[in-house]
């Protein structure tokens, strides 16, 4: 290969390195300005974003917004709601989740046919009348928190995957641990959970964001305001919002809070929590899901 050939390769390998770099930019641009905007509007008073709707950086910052949604709303019996619900349902399914999966990933008679009748569940749901007809009249746990916990208790790609991971754990650590006497749930707890840290991080996070995502299940089954979560908090604020007269939200400065800016201090105040826990996680995302995926 002469030097001619060399030099431009190196000249198409620059130019496409340019072009994936632009490309992927732009991509980067258009997915996170959204965000941006929201964030921007929720600090803008009402005459800064009528001179301006479309508006890259605010003149000002305005928290009436983020007082209206403190101070006005149930806001903090939602988030204590909401706290509850994940931290909760966050055991309760890894718990579930995890004992299953290691069962699952031993051969035994059956094995098979449990695999098959639990996939079908990713294809094939009872509806939610059967659903609701289940929780309200055989557990009887309507305007109840635990109707947003019990019912919901392991997703079926969660537990594939981490059953895979288990697989893929060399067979020496479990008969090491038999040979010194250790049943199956010490072997789980004591020497399998702790070498699937990247796994059991992953899917904790994604159960998490379910959990504290959770509206529909708690508007069909909570009554009580007091139970609300903060996710049917936030849409109720969101939903008087529409039907409120300005003058009505003119009620903590001289500043005019206005319904685009608190509707989007909801939005924020919603994301954040679970925005400020990726970051934390972000390190075991490729590992816990790729080595687990190969086997399942």
């Amino acid at each position: 290969m002469n030097n001619e050939t060399v030099r431009k390769r190196k000249r198409q390998d620059t130019g496409f390195q340019l072009a994936n770099g632009l490309f992927l930019g732009f991509l980067a641009v258009i997915t996170l300005f959204p965000f941006y905007y929201v964030v921007i509007v929720s600090f803008t008073d009402f005459k800064d974003y009528m001179d301006n709707p479309l508006m890259l950086f605010p003149k000002s910052f305005n928290l009436d917004a983020y007082k209206f949604v403190f101070l006005k709303t149930n806001f903090l019996i939602g988030l204590k709601n909401s706290v509850i619900v994940t931290t909760v349902g966050v055991f309760y399914n890894m718990l579930l989740t995890v004992t299953l999966a290691y069962g699952l990933s031993k051969k035994f008679a059956g094995r098979n046919l449990c695999l098959n009748l639990i996939l079908l569940t990713m294809f094939f749901s009872g509806g939610v009348i059967p659903f609701y007809i289940m929780v309200a009249n055989y557990f009887q746990l309507v305007n109840s928190i635990w109707a947003l916990i019990l019912p919901v208790g392991i997703n079926t790609f969660n537990l594939l995957v981490i059953k895979g991971y288990f697989e893929s754990l060399p067979a020496e650590l479990e008969e090491s641990a038999k040979m010194d006497g250790a049943n199956e749930l010490l072997i789980l707890f004591r020497i399998i959970l702790p070498v699937s840290t990247p796994v059991i991080a992953t899917f904790s996070l994604f159960y998490a964001v379910d959990r504290w995502n959770e509206w529909f299940n708690a508007m069909l089954f909570l009554q009580d305001r007091d139970l609300y979560t903060l996710q049917l908090v936030l849409r109720e604020v969101v939903v008087n919002l529409s039907s409120m007269q300005q003058q009505q939200l003119e009620q903590l400065s001289n500043r005019t809070i206005f319904n685009m800016a608190v509707k989007c201090a909801t939005v924020v105040i919603t994301t954040l929590p679970i925005m400020l826990v990726y970051p934390f996680l972000q390190k075991y995302f490729t590992k816990g899901l790729l080595v687990g995926a190969i086997k399942a």
